[in-house]
């Protein structure tokens, strides 16, 4: 008597996902194209910018304007026109110099921000590094599981066919079969 239910064996075990051999990238590569260390850098380098636009403050902001049309009637109006734009020119030049620390305690907190950007920036890559690090070693542990787990699965394989040729010649049980 031969049971029927052997040819349900004989199919394969083997996984259906393909496992092509990946590259192993360097951590270098991988940090460079995270994204919370990209931000990091991006805040870090937007705070630098600001710098440079703090101390820009300190210089006159000078605009120029005209308007066409009719000033006064006399001269007396004419030049109290000259002399409410030599008014704000001095205004302009005075409130960009006489201050009161505003821009230099602008451009120092600036400098602080910045500071503190790079600190995080800093932070945010030894963190990656790390997550980097683990990340490729758990990918080496599991590249080398599962070759073993594949070797394992071909013994098992040839050992099943083994014992199904020799229950099919008579040699063998059929319990050494479903043991295989």
């Amino acid at each position: 008597y031969r049971p029927q239910t052997h040819e349900r064996l004989a199919t394969t075990l083997a996984p259906q996902l393909s496992f092509d051999a990946v590259a192993t990238p360097q951590p270098i590569t991988v940090l460079e194209q995270r994204p919370d260390v990209q931000a990091a850098w991006a805040r870090a380098e937007a705070a630098r910018r600001r710098i440079g636009a703090r101390k820009a403050e300190r210089f006159p902001n000078l605009t120029f304007s005209a308007s066409l049309g009719s000033q006064g009637a006399n001269l007396s109006q004419a030049i109290d026109v000259l002399d409410n734009w030599t008014l704000s020119l001095a205004q302009n030049l005075g409130g960009t110099i006489f201050d009161n620390g505003r821009t230099k305690a602008s451009i120092e907190t600036a400098e602080g921000v910045y500071t503190e950007r790079l600190a995080t920036y800093a932070e945010t890559v030894v963190r990656a590094h790390g997550e980097v690090e683990a990340a490729l070693e758990d990918f080496r542990y599991q590249t080398e599981r599962y070759q073993l787990i594949s070797s394992q699965l071909s013994a098992a394989q040839n050992s099943f066919d083994t014992q199904r040729r020799r229950f099919e010649r008579g040699n063998g049980s059929y319990t050494s079969v479903l043991d295989a």
